[in-house]
C-alpha cells in the first residue's frame, strides 16, 4: 500500500509540475512528502496521540514549499544530516530547530 501511494503521488506530480523540470523533481518531493507523513504519524503514534500530526504536516509541507521556492544561486547554509532516532538526539534536533526557527 505504501508504495502505490507514493507511487501515485509521484504520477501526480509529474502531470502537475512544469513541463521543464528537472526528470528528479516528481521523485524527490513524492519522497519529500511521504518523509513528513511519515514523521508526522511515527511521532504521533511514539506519543499515544499527544502530539499535534496535523500541524507536523503542515509545517513540513511549509519547509518543502520555502526550500523549492529558495533561490539556488545565492547558495543555503542547510545541513544534511543522518542521525540516531534516540531521545537525546530529538531534544538536541528540537532546540537546533528552536534556535534557527527564524533563519528557516
Amino acid at each position: 500500500e505504501h508504495e502505490r501511494y507514493v507511487a501515485m503521488t509521484r504520477a501526480y506530480l509529474r502531470d502537475h509540475l512544469p513541463v521543464n523540470s528537472p526528470p528528479f523533481l516528481p521523485m524527490a518531493m513524492a519522497a519529500l512528502i511521504d518523509a513528513m507523513h511519515r514523521s508526522a504519524l511515527g511521532n504521533f503514534a511514539r506519543s499515544d496521540g499527544t502530539t499535534d500530526a496535523f500541524a507536523e504536516l503542515k509545517d513540513g509541507m511549509e519547509w518543502i514549499h520555502r526550500m523549492l521556492a529558495a533561490d539556488p544561486t545565492a547558495g543555503s547554509q542547510l545541513l544534511l544530516a543522518v542521525l540516531p532516532d534516540t531521545a537525546a538526539v530529538r531534544q538536541s534536533l528540537a532546540a537546533l530547530r528552536a534556535e534557527a526557527q527564524d533563519l528557516l
